[in-house]
């Protein structure tokens, strides 16, 4: 779970054999490359502060929310610069795992091909497919706007982890990963939809991101802190 930490030293105390994971580094942030990664695409924002979690970003700390607020401007100048590298791919979204299963705070970056050796389980697939990914803007709106802690309900969160597959794109209903991976490889949907993105994008604006009425109508399910719905037995490993 403290894996992440190797990456937050300054590269003259930085272990010379993590360099080949390291995408792009400045004085406040890191980003890497997931070792673990589950698309084309996968990269981890990270401040080089050590905070475990998005659950100890304080709302009425101006620091937290400057920093939220760098690492969603990082994430969205890397996701333009694959964009326009990469025509392949279709649209990359950044955001929050509701439950993290690393403790350094980290934002993922991931294209939505999902297109990986390392997806092997229906969690790995639900966990950037369905709301247990928490796009960055509704985060930052949480703390910023909404001035709340994020404390989600984990029962809700884990139980979305094990709901039956269907595609991301189109949305058929797919009964094992491996046909999952295949089906999605030769979506027609999910190629219509590419063609037109890039005829509409080509990577040089906000398109992919959560838009103003997805953000809007983007629910985060809270923890009920007098049933303590905040705990769990389980912590869910999603490498």
């Amino acid at each position: 779970r403290n894996a992440l930490s190797v990456y937050l030293a300054e590269p003259p105390q930085r272990d010379s054999k993590w360099q080949a994971f390291i995408f792009y580094e400045d004085d406040e942030f890191v980003v890497v490359y997931d070792r673990f990664c589950k698309a084309r695409y996968h990269l981890l924002v990270m401040p080089r502060c050590a905070l475990r979690s998005v659950y100890e970003l304080d709302p009425n700390n101006a620091s937290h929310i400057a920093l939220l607020e760098g690492m969603v401007v990082r994430a969205k100048w890397i996701k333009r610069g694959l964009l326009r590298r990469d025509k392949r791919i279709e649209r990359i979204q950044y955001g929050f795992h509701a439950i993290p299963s690393m403790n350094q705070l980290h934002l993922h970056i991931i294209s939505d091909d999902l297109d990986s050796s390392h997806l092997k389980h229906k969690k790995h697939f639900h966990s950037f497919t369905s709301a247990y990914f928490i796009p960055a803007k509704v985060m930052l709106r949480c703390l910023k706007e909404e001035k709340k802690r994020f404390i989600p309900n984990k029962t809700y969160y884990e139980a979305l982890l094990k709901a039956s597959l269907h595609c991301h794109k189109c949305d058929a209903e797919i009964r094992t990963i491996p046909a999952l991976k295949r089906h999605i490889k030769d979506c027609k949907f999910g190629q219509k939809k590419r063609a037109r993105y890039r005829y509409f994008s080509n990577g040089n604006d906000d398109s992919g991101d959560v838009s103003d009425d997805e953000e809007r109508d983007f629910g985060i399910v809270f923890a009920d802190t007098n049933n303590d719905d905040s705990q769990s037995s389980t912590q869910p490993t999603l490498d």
